[in-house]
């Protein structure tokens, strides 16, 4: 999967990069942000975006720093098929209601808690198989979130090809 998301953030810097005057294409874009990947610059240039905005660098380097809930719960396939639709606001909604998000402008984030969904539309699972997980401050929470991922997910008995990550770009 790493391929889709890495695929997926060079044509954004890509795009960014001419947007911004600082690529002259976006083949120069996603080469230079290729080259920043690789030589740890932008992992550098990371670490200073959580500095400057008050946080903690190391966690970048170890994330056993950052604070995890005391449930976690393994979401499970309950049908043999491909994932063929993700309601988004639905796994939306799920993480706002464990606290990783606000319902109401008061409400405090928990960052301990989480939603985790790394199957994706087009992906052939059996029942049983692990398709994601949840923190969670409490096993009931736990148990709702658990159900309320699976009744945001449609599944097929047939092949669903997984759609393109960027539709088309607009330009200026």
């Amino acid at each position: 999967r790493r391929g889709r998301l890495l695929n997926l953030c060079l044509t954004l810097t890509a795009q960014l990069a001419v947007l911004a005057g600082v690529a002259s294409s976006a083949e120069a874009g996603r080469e230079a942000a290729r080259r920043a990947l690789a030589s740890g610059d932008a992992l550098e240039r990371f670490r200073a975006f959580v500095a400057a905005q008050g946080g903690d660098a190391a966690v970048v380097d170890d994330l056993s720093m950052l604070p995890m809930a005391p449930v976690s719960r393994v979401v499970e396939a309950t049908v043999d098929g491909w994932l063929a639709a993700v309601d988004a606001a639905a796994v939306g909604q799920v993480a706002a209601a464990l606290g990783a998000g606000r319902q109401r402008i008061d409400h405090r984030i928990d960052p301990a808690v989480a939603v985790e969904l790394p199957v994706k539309i087009g992906d052939r699972v059996s029942a049983g198989d692990p398709i994601g997980r949840v923190a969670a401050r409490d096993e009931q929470a736990a148990e709702q979130a658990a159900e309320r991922l699976l009744g945001a997910l449609r599944w097929s008995d047939q092949p669903v090809p997984p759609p393109p990550l960027v539709y088309r770009v607009v330009s200026r």
